[in-house]
């Protein structure tokens, strides 16, 4: 048998005994092609657009791992002054400072040469001399000589320092009379003009605290030596070439003699 349906546009046959596609009525067939156009979404079918998916994702290039973050750089260290030597140093011997070496210098008698230096000054010192701040009320107990090793040894200053300090003593006697190298007076003398040519000429140098503790004097005091060296000398500090090469030929020349 055959039945008839009737549908929109006129009336349509079809076969009962299969399930074939509509067999009459151009209008109807027409029809079923809308009605099965309308069940598939534009664009294809679902399972396609998920395989497009699934392949759109496969297809994806992995994302790129972040590089680490680059660790933050060391600040650079302050520049500071060393640290100070302990004050159970051993003491330096003349012996040792003969084994010294400097390109340019009698190598470690310049420190020997300043101290014979120093001590020949103060022997011609008169009987009686005008008190300045650079006197002591007494003569310290220490000699010139252990008291120079001694600055050599905390201080860590170059030798050009010492050559300077000679320097810096002569200006000062030049200029102001009332000064003269003595036994009272040396040693503040020497303190004061090592640690300002330790200032102008090395890199590194150390605190007043510091000096003042190496010296054996009081901080506050050493603060004032220092001001009154720096106006006797009108703070010009700079030695010429000429004028280093003659002391320090003198120095050497001091040191010499002791040996």
């Amino acid at each position: 048998g055959k039945t008839w349906v009737r549908a929109a546009g006129g009336a349509r046959c079809r076969s009962t005994c299969h399930n074939g596609p509509w067999t009459k009525g151009s209008k109807s067939d027409h029809s079923e092609q809308r009605w099965q156009a309308a069940k598939e979404p534009q664009g294809g079918s679902g399972g396609d657009k998920r395989k497009d998916a699934t392949k759109a994702v496969q297809c994806k290039p992995p994302l790129a791992a972040k590089p680490p973050a680059p660790a933050p750089e060391a600040p650079p260290p302050p520049k500071t002054a060393p640290a100070p030597a302990p004050a159970s140093a051993p003491a330096v011997t003349p012996a040792q400072l003969m084994k010294e070496r400097r390109p340019g210098l009698c190598d470690g008698r310049v420190v020997l040469g300043l101290g014979a230096a120093l001590e020949h000054l103060a022997s011609l010192a008169p009987a009686t001399e005008t008190l300045t701040c650079f006197h002591s009320v007494r003569a310290p107990s220490v000699s010139i000589r252990d008291y120079l090793l001694r600055i050599h040894r905390l201080f860590g200053c170059s030798l050009e320092c010492y050559i300077l300090s000679l320097v810096y003593i002569d200006r000062v006697i030049q200029r102001c009379p009332n000064v003269a190298v003595s036994a009272l007076s040396t040693h503040r003398l020497l303190l004061s003009s090592v640690m300002l040519a330790a200032k102008f000429h090395d890199d590194r140098f150390y605190s007043n605290k510091f000096y003042a503790k190496a010296g054996g004097l009081p901080m506050e005091e050493l603060n004032g030596l220092e001001r009154s060296m720096l106006r006797l000398l009108d703070h010009k500090l700079f030695v010429r070439k000429e004028e280093f090469e003659l002391y320090h030929a003198m120095i050497c020349k001091a040191a010499g003699s002791e040996t």
